[in-house]
């Protein structure tokens, strides 16, 4: 096997190692900053993707909840104006994807430290923004 590939390769198993790129080459973890840093950053990222879908989410029901609340019958709109009036929604959807790829490639590290920070900040999205519609999922009442 070329020498030069077994170099490049990363573990493929949970690790706490430093040495590990990010995303690309020039973020390299190497020190307990970088390090700290990495795992603040994941865990902002990962609670921004779920306030994203959260926003998404609400603003989806906020429209539906007009069109239900309107009683005169629904105006037909020609295609254009309703793929113009969809790119807003369109393009905040298309940020949240791009926020799970993020994720997903930070995860793809195998250090443990960045999959828990991820998984950290994922909790504390959905505490901060709710539930995204899920409801009372635990049927616990409210106190």
């Amino acid at each position: 096997m070329n020498t030069n590939i077994v170099g490049a390769m990363h573990s493929m198993t949970l690790h706490f190692n430093l040495g590990d790129n990010v995303l690309f080459s020039s973020w390299m973890i190497t020190g307990a900053g970088g390090y700290f840093g990495s795992i603040i950053f994941t865990i902002f990222l990962a609670t921004l993707r779920v306030f994203v879908s959260n926003y998404v989410f609400n603003l989806q029901e906020k429209k539906r909840k007009q069109i239900e609340e309107k009683s005169h019958p629904v105006v037909r709109l020609s295609r254009p104006q309703l793929y113009l009036g969809r790119l807003p929604l369109t393009a905040i959807g298309a940020f949240e994807s791009f926020l799970s790829w993020v994720l997903m490639l930070i995860v793809m590290t195998f250090n443990a430290s960045l999959l828990f920070a991820a998984v950290s900040g994922s909790f504390i999205g959905f505490l901060l923004f709710g539930n995204n519609g899920l409801g009372d999922v635990c049927g616990c009442a409210e106190i």
